[in-house]
């Protein structure tokens, strides 16, 4: 840091270069002028941090200078010495900005405290400064991050499409053209059998891939905004006030896409289009029907484009109800050969059939028991006899003998293959690591993929086994916790409690553990005083 001082008075020059201590007040380089004149000068040519100036002098005066150097730099910390206690003085130093008035004589413990509180403001004024410009490149860098999460945001969370909606618009750079409609498309990809895909790390680079694909494409398809992935599926939201031309641009981009994935990743995907929306508001309801259709579609093969419409007019569409989930259950049942648990799915899916029979045509059952069938093929090996089973389904003509066939199959295949082992042990792998993680974040996806298990299938595993959901077993374990914390310790506070039990919110534990015990964690350690 710089610091200038201008005096005519040699000996105030000296006084304070000899009797300050300026590298403790942080100044490495003193200049000194002894005129208005020399003293701009020296302002112009080495630009000091601070000015040290007399009133006074010879030629032109300090105020004088100080007005010059405010033309060219407002916000200089200037302190002026003199030894004139006049009014008017001091009013034209503060209406020129300057930040200390010193009355003559000097003393040199005064000026060494102004020196250094004017060091700590322009230290921490540079602090501030640099926090703002790392902060705005921190902004700009993940401006697209944080443009793709608002996008999602609005597809997924409850909002308010005001005024405050069209600032943040502006905010993250989003034209006003997204008010005029749009259309979503769900992108689902499935990991290869290709052998490239060995590990998590692998699917990820992949899953990166599809992304710069995606991108790339829609490089020349605007307006348009693609999100990151969430469980394997990327959207993309078109936009545009005309609902029949941008549904044949969603058609077509998403078609090139399709074909570029499989072309140079070699990975299958399917894609499914909602219903075009006149505002963002429901533009929701385009991302629901997305992934209603992606359940329909992951029966019918690969490098589909499916549309909320087409669904709609097929003959299983009244059957909107049925829990499809159970069906991706039963077929990683069977090609995990796990048939106690195949055969168990497989009569839920029956009794549903049997309860619904009007409602349930014979197409959708005979396209579940396709889809079955082709799964015990996959598992099998032996595909030329299998074949001929699959060709044996279309001779039947009702539902209860397909139903009663399907059976008869899988009966076979199971008494056939060798026998798993309980399956109860993917449970109380579950339940282990709860009792030793719950203060931590716990994600069921994650345990699934650590399992090698499809998020849907250990669920199915896990409801069986306890007859409740992971999460409503997580919750209970956690308040049970929680109860035993406060027992033992009943002077901690709920925010602690919570943090101890693996929730960063102390009002969202608060409104769980009064959910759990009719009571607030307050109102329990009240009760337990």
């Amino acid at each position: 840091m710089k610091i200038l001082i201008v005096d005519d008075e040699q000996r105030i020059i000296e006084g304070l270069r000899e009797f300050l201590p300026w590298e403790q007040l942080g100044i490495e380089e003193l200049l000194t002028a002894d005129s208005g004149e020399s003293g701009y000068q020296v302002f112009v040519d080495h630009v000091p941090d601070i000015i040290i100036t007399d009133i006074m002098m010879s030629g032109i005066s300090g105020l004088d200078m100080i007005r010059q150097i405010r033309k060219r730099d407002e916000s200089l910390p200037i302190l002026v010495l003199s030894a004139y206690d006049l009014f008017s003085y001091a009013k034209e130093a503060v209406d020129l900005g300057v930040t200390r008035y010193i009355l003559k004589p000097i003393v040199y413990a005064d000026i060494e405290a102004m020196v250094g509180e004017v060091v700590k403001e322009l230290k921490a004024k540079k602090m501030l400064q640099e926090f703002e410009l790392r902060s705005r490149q921190q902004i700009r860098t993940n401006m697209e991050a944080l443009k793709e999460k608002f996008l999602y945001d609005v597809l997924t969370l409850p909002m308010r499409f005001d005024d405050y909606f069209v600032k943040d618009l502006d905010y993250y750079g989003v034209p006003p053209g997204f008010l005029e409609g749009g259309i979503v498309m769900t992108l689902q990809a499935f990991r290869s059998n290709n052998g490239k895909i060995t590990c998590e790390k692998h699917w990820k680079i992949y899953r990166f891939a599809v992304k710069n694909i995606v991108h790339e494409v829609l490089s020349g398809w605007q307006p348009s905004y693609h999100l990151p992935f969430h469980d394997d599926r990327m959207t993309v939201i078109f936009v545009g006030p005309d609902a029949g031309q941008l549904l044949e641009a969603a058609r077509s981009a998403t078609s090139e896409i399709i074909h570029q994935i499989y072309a140079y990743l070699e990975i299958e995907v399917n894609a499914a289009i909602g219903r075009w929306y006149p505002h963002p508001s429901e533009y929701s309801r385009s991302f629901k029907e997305s992934i209603e259709v992606l359940k329909f579609s992951e029966f019918e093969g690969y490098k589909r484009i499916d549309f909320i419409e087409d669904i709609q007019e097929t003959a299983y569409s009244g059957v909107t109800e049925y829990p499809l989930k159970d069906m991706q259950v039963l077929i990683e049942a069977v090609s995990r050969k796990e048939w106690k648990e195949a055969k168990g799915v497989w009569e839920d899916i029956a009794s549903f059939i049997t309860a619904r029979e009007e409602a349930v045509s014979f197409d959708f059952v005979r396209m579940l028991c396709a889809s079955l069938i082709s799964a015990l093929i996959v598992s099998g090996g032996r595909r030329e006899k299998d074949f001929s089973a699959l060709l044996e389904a279309q001779n039947y003509q009702t539902k209860r003998e397909l139903i009663a066939y399907v059976r008869r199959l899988m009966e076979q295949r199971a008494e056939s293959g060798p026998a798993k082992k309980n399956q109860s042990s993917y449970v109380s792998y579950i339940q282990k690591y709860v009792d030793e993680h719950y203060h931590e974040e716990i994600s069921f996806s994650q345990l699934a993929k650590d399992m090698h298990l499809s998020r849907p299938y250990l669920s199915y595993l896990f409801n069986r086994d306890t007859g409740e959901t992971f999460a409503n077993y997580l919750i209970q374990y956690r308040v049970n916790i929680a109860k035993k914390i406060m027992q033992s310790s009943q002077y901690l506070m709920v925010r602690e409690v919570a943090s101890m039990v693996g929730y960063s919110d102390p009002a969202y534990f608060s409104r769980i553990f009064k959910n759990i015990t009719g009571m607030s964690p307050s109102e329990y350690q009240m009760r337990l005083n």
